[in-house]
């Protein structure tokens, strides 16, 4: 898979790693706040044993749709920022390969299709997503959890570095080296705007070694001849996590509960009894991923169970 990297100037990396004001610690606290600084942080994938005020998966009620736009198609971007994902063959070989193969496979996947049954003032959630890419950025990446501003301003400027048209039906995954610490959640998606063109994007924790943020995958090879390690197993899961989300409410008018909980937050956790959980993509990438939240299962109590024992997800198979 060919990778671009980029060299930016010291002055921009200084104001991408700007920490001097922490991440909120409910992601879903500012939702839908008109004037806020920065867009919301949404669907955050809580870690295992965290408890926030609110807990989405427990929520007895079904998604509602809130006036706005969902993603009748999308384009997905993989972000790897960070000195070791130019250096350590932990990073390069085993993720920037697995998160591409991912990304590759999720558009035309049964597991898409888990969550076409949304639709918004555009249309209809479909399955068409394409993989634009990974790109590199070696320069450091934020110590501790950042916040939303930060993560735009680096999707900007790696788009700005690599000459990239921001695109509106775009999904821009920024993978870090930081890892979680005490932050209690794995990853997050939110939206702003690059040059005037609005944009979503997700962060992603460094989460080799990270019991919270596992899905205890049996770490099926997701191609021919590589074992997925621990820490690629886990970022899979939260971008399949994130990117759901996205599609069905990418900015903060699509389809989530009274409690704020998004389609993948009401079936955090929740995995498949087939085949231990792994899903098989378009790519023949083979990931345990969780399950997606689903109306039409929830009413027709036909889904696989949450963790609140809600029937009502689905892993696409």
């Amino acid at each position: 898979m060919k990778k671009v990297y980029l060299a930016i100037a010291s002055l921009l990396v200084v104001a991408a790693c700007d920490n001097s004001n922490p991440a909120p610690t409910s992601p879903s606290a500012d939702r839908g706040l008109v004037g806020a600084p920065e867009g919301p942080m949404m669907g955050a994938h809580w870690a295992r044993g965290e408890h926030p005020a609110r807990r989405p998966s427990h929520s007895p009620a079904a998604m509602t749709w809130h006036n706005g736009d969902i993603m009748v198609s999308s384009r997905t971007y993989a972000i790897f920022w960070g000195p070791s994902w130019g250096t350590d063959a932990g990073f390069t070989g085993d993720k920037i390969d697995g998160i591409s193969s991912f990304l590759a496979g999720f558009g035309g996947s049964k597991y898409a299709a888990a969550s076409t049954e949304y639709t918004g003032l555009n249309g209809k959630v479909g399955t068409a997503s394409s993989f634009g890419g990974p790109y590199v950025d070696n320069t450091a990446a934020p110590r501790n959890a950042p916040q939303v501003s930060a993560v735009e301003s680096e999707v900007c400027k790696v788009l700005t570095a690599n000459n990239i048209t921001p695109q509106t039906n775009a999904i821009y995954n920024v993978y870090a080296t930081t890892p979680r610490g005490g932050a209690g959640y794995c990853a997050w998606h939110s939206y702003g705007s690059c040059g005037g063109v609005n944009v979503q994007f997700a962060w992603y924790f460094n989460l080799d070694g990270d019991s919270g943020c596992d899905p205890n995958s049996p770490y099926g090879s997701y191609t021919a001849g590589h074992t997925n390690s621990q820490g690629l197993a886990a970022i899979a899961n939260v971008t399949a996590h994130e990117v759901s989300e996205t599609i069905t409410d990418p900015r903060n008018g699509g389809w989530y509960d009274s409690s704020n909980g998004e389609n993948a937050d009401k079936c955090a956790w929740a995995f498949s009894t087939r085949n231990g959980g792994l899903v098989a993509l378009a790519s023949n990438s083979n990931f345990r991923l969780q399950m997606e939240w689903s109306n039409a299962a929830y009413n027709a109590s036909s889904g696989f169970p949450n963790s609140a024992g809600q029937k009502a997800c689905l892993d696409g198979n």
